[in-house]
């Protein structure tokens, strides 16, 4: 089954909005993050949702809150 495009990337903003809400991250983070473009939210998911499987939420929240999730 294929979806349309703009459909993935809702799919990816809610994704990411959720993993940010639920890290506490600050609204402005999250904000800043759903402008982006749909390639640069899904991995940026992807990335936070692999860390939250070996990392200490804690830690995940320090290195989203410091940006990490976009430059690795």
């Amino acid at each position: 089954m294929t979806h349309h495009p703009r459909e993935r990337e809702v799919g990816d903003s809610t994704r990411l909005v959720a993993l940010l809400k639920g890290l506490g991250v600050g609204s402005d983070v999250t904000e800043a993050s759903i402008k982006r473009n749909g390639a640069t939210v899904a991995r940026a998911a992807a990335i936070i949702a692999d860390w939250m499987t070996y990392l200490p939420e804690d830690c995940v929240k320090a290195i989203v809150s410091d940006g990490w999730h976009w430059s690795t």
